[in-house]
């Protein structure tokens, strides 16, 4: 919410609006939180609680109030006149569950049903206030004996929500006509009064009233919020309010925001959302009344309904020690923020803090005894809380309180004067309640980065192993061996053949005439080793890379291959890693045969 002006204002970063985008964004943000989701992380002070699951009918959406000593009443219209197979003059019910803190179960509960006859239905959600000791069930009726008119049917409680008696005698305790109705307790007295889309706010005492329906009591005062003339040129765009009031003595009063499209002009045309409000000051008397319509003699209203924003919606209301103020979402940027009203000039200050970068759907906001603000919302990513300590000047959170994974519809919340908070949500065919605390607003901490690693990772171990994959010999006089090294290393590759192989026949026969060491033959009257290297070569291997060592044999074997010879070679291939370690050497029996050539005569 926010008063429009003549002059561009600044934002943040320095650039300026255009007063036609955006109406006054003077000020700075007080406070930018991240909105933190993880689910996994959530660490709140309340567990879900199931309290109603539908047996027939269907759940409409629930209302909470909660008590000073934390105890919540959770109260939800049942649509028993959706379901075919029900009687004709079945109508709809009102039902309740009292949770006291720390309850894990509703300690009373039961159902109420509407008077009128003729399958009485509720129009729009129930409402549940608190007034010290006594709770208030409020439920608008129609379909029944006034069709005509939306009336308003109150029950009460005095003793904790064990029992809840009819007030009026089950009639309508005020008149209501339009909208949604809204309830608040009215400054200085034991009131209520109701805001309602018409708009108008009917005033009535909170028990025993002389109130009635239109239809029987047509003389019942309420006062009509906006002119004939204002109401022809701006009329509302769809029903619907949010009213709040402010009982603290020195400042007592009640706002009321009303969502509409129809003042475009006044937003220099540009604004698709925009909000009026009305504001009423100081305590119900004869001379003070918020019966009586603005403008006229002895009304508590300052004036009729203003403009209040432009491209804003999705207004929550409320008031106490802190004052009045409206969280709601700033279209221009998608943000969710806070504005507080200022009662001494009766206008919403030009300044407003954000709480959140992402926008709010379904809103509650309230304060406990000492002025700290409570907000929940609905997101894509499940129920969120945001909490502040100073009047809305900054805010803890948001953070979440209820994963999405929980299912999360008709999201609502209070919390009484000791600062415990409930939040109420509908799911499926079921209905949820939960425990809160300020501290729940706190975000989780992100999780530390991953620890820098300080000394460096020991070199794997040498590995001097390879795979073959060929070995092949020519009748040219080569012989080829193809492997995979498993580190990168040198590779030698050595050929050998028998020396008798290649010697003469008497050096044969001289073997047999006398012996030699171990590894020798005699070849030509000489002692002479028994292998003779054939041919050799290396070369430097890559680890996981095939490598191909070739050699060329020696000259004398090459003459035996050309004579058709075949020649039995041996092959050692020895490899060593570049990291160290043991040589692999493996030996290979390898054959090359030759071919004679062919003379033609």
């Amino acid at each position: 919410m926010f008063r429009i002006h003549s002059q561009a204002p600044t934002v943040g970063n320095g650039s300026v609006r255009p007063a036609l985008r955006r109406a006054v964004l003077l000020g700075t943000v007080a406070a930018a939180l991240v909105l933190a989701f993880a689910a996994s992380a959530l660490a709140v002070s309340g567990t879900r609680i199931h309290i109603a699951e539908v047996a027939r009918g269907s759940f409409g959406h629930p209302a909470v109030a909660v008590d000073s000593a934390g105890t919540a009443y959770v109260a939800w219209a049942n649509n028993l006149r959706l379901e075919p197979k029900l009687g004709e003059n079945e109508g709809d019910t009102v039902e309740y569950c009292v949770l006291p803190a720390g309850a894990t179960a509703c300690s009373h509960s039961g159902h109420l049903r509407l008077e009128g006859g003729n399958g009485p239905y509720i129009f729009g959600p129930v409402q549940v206030i608190v007034n010290g000791s006594t709770v208030l069930l409020l439920a608008t009726e129609a379909g029944g004996v006034h069709e005509k008119y939306e009336i308003v049917q109150e029950w009460e409680s005095t003793d904790g929500g064990a029992i809840f008696n009819k007030v009026n005698g089950g009639k309508s305790v005020a008149f209501y006509e339009g909208g949604t109705a809204n309830a608040v307790i009215v400054p200085g007295t034991n009131a209520l009064g109701i805001g309602a889309g018409l708009p108008s706010f009917d005033e009535f005492p909170l028990s025993s009233p002389g109130e009635c329906s239109r239809e029987s009591c047509p003389g019942s005062p309420f006062a009509t919020l906006q002119a004939k003339k204002s109401k022809e040129e701006f009329p509302l765009a769809y029903l619907g309010a949010s009213f709040a009031s402010d009982l603290m003595p020195g400042q007592q009063g009640v706002l009321g925001v009303y969502p509409t499209f129809s003042r475009q002009t006044q937003c220099k045309g540009e604004s698709s959302s925009v909000t009026d409000y009305v504001y009423g000051q100081g305590p119900q008397e004869p001379n003070n009344s918020y019966d009586i319509n603005p403008g006229q003699p002895k009304s508590a209203w300052k004036k009729e309904l203003s403009l209040g924003g432009c491209e804003v919606e999705n207004v929550a209301a409320a008031g106490g020690p802190s004052g009045l103020g409206v969280v709601e979402n700033d279209k221009t940027r998608g943000y969710t923020v806070y504005q507080r009203f200022n009662q001494t000039t009766e206008e919403f200050e030009p300044t407003y803090t954000t709480i959140s970068t992402e926008a709010e759907s379904q809103p509650s906001l309230s304060q406990d005894g000492a002025g700290g603000l409570y907000l929940t919302y609905y997101t894509f990513y499940g129920a969120n809380l945001a909490y502040s300590s100073n009047g809305g000047s900054s805010w803890t959170g948001p953070a979440q309180i209820v994963s999405e994974q929980y299912g999360v519809s008709n999201l609502s919340s209070s919390v009484g004067a000791n600062g415990q908070g409930w939040a109420v949500w509908t799911r499926e065919e079921s209905i949820y309640a939960q425990q809160f605390v300020a501290s729940d607003a706190i975000p989780p901490p992100p999780p530390p980065p991953p620890a820098k690693q300080t000394t460096t990772p020991p070199p794997p171990a040498p590995n001097s192993g390879y795979t073959i994959q060929s070995i092949t010999s020519s009748s040219n006089g080569t012989v080829s061996i193809t492997f995979v090294p498993t580190q990168s290393g040198t590779a030698t590759l050595v050929v050998t053949v028998p020396t008798a192989s290649i010697a003469s026949t008497s050096a044969m026969a001289a073997k047999k005439a006398k012996k030699c060491k171990k590894g020798q033959t005699k070849i030509k009257g000489k002692c002479r080793p028994s292998t003779t290297v054939a041919g050799k070569t290396s070369a430097n291997g890559t680890a996981g890379v095939p490598l191909k060592l070739t050699v060329n044999l020696s000259s004398k074997i090459k003459a035996l291959l050309k004579k058709g010879k075949t020649v039995h070679l041996t092959a050692t291939l020895t490899y060593k890693s570049a990291l160290g370690g043991a040589s692999t050497v493996n030996t290979y029996h390898v054959t090359a045969k030759g071919k004679r050539a062919h003379h033609h005569k």
